[in-house]
């Protein structure tokens, strides 16, 4: 799973990016209202560029996230197929791999 620090600056570029798609937006909507049609569709270009790029940043990090997700599930499984007796094969497995500990957000743990 990717760093929160990674996740908080690509939000923050995306952010950016989709803001700079608005401003490009507003300038050509207002050389539009001026009948300069050049520069509007100039304008316009730019704020399409700058929302395509900010959808690729997303995607591409999605897609590594889910790549990720999937590894890690399929590593899992393959531990647990091995060791379907002995549980604390599995949980010895996941103190190793350093599974990050308990989500903030998650259910308590019955019993803990």
């Amino acid at each position: 799973m990717a760093s929160q620090k990674f996740v908080d600056l690509l939000n923050e570029q995306v952010g950016h990016e989709f803001a700079a798609h608005q401003q490009y937006v507003a300038i050509a909507v207002h050389y539009d209202e001026l009948t300069m049609p050049e520069l509007a569709a100039l304008f316009f270009r730019q704020a399409l560029e700058e929302h395509d790029f900010a959808a690729d940043q997303f995607m591409q990090w999605f897609i590594k996230e889910q790549v990720e997700e999937v590894s890690s599930m399929r590593d899992l499984l393959d531990v647990v197929r091995r060791n379907v007796g002995d549980v604390e094969n599995i949980e010895d497995f996941l103190r190793a791999r350093g599974s990050g500990g308990a989500d903030p957000g998650a259910q308590r743990v019955a019993g803990a």
